[in-house]
């Protein structure tokens, strides 16, 4: 009688394969909402103080009503503003002779 001898077959780790199948899984929900999902919007409730902001925004001011007042006319200039010359403005320049 002759022995027969057989490779023994390799049994598959089908608890290693589901793992790894899991971990792939994972990784990728987890980098799609990382890097492609939209951010959702933040709602803020605006405070009262920008509430006023926006008020005080929407004024029109009309320039020629402000100077034509009275008011405004009796105002007087503590300030005397000297205005420089043309050749007072900026460096000089070395290379002119």
């Amino acid at each position: 009688m002759a022995i027969i001898i057989e490779k023994q077959k390799k049994s598959i780790n089908w608890s290693a394969i589901l793992i790894i199948f899991v971990l792939i899984i994972i990784i990728g929900v987890v980098s799609y909402f990382l890097f492609f999902s939209k951010v959702p919007l933040i709602e803020k409730i605006p405070s009262s103080q920008l509430k006023a902001i926006n008020q005080i925004s929407q004024i029109q001011l009309n320039p020629q009503s402000i100077t034509q007042n009275k008011t405004f006319q009796l105002l007087k200039s503590y300030i005397i503003l000297n205005m420089p010359s043309s050749s007072m403005i900026g460096k000089s320049n070395p290379f002119v002779k």
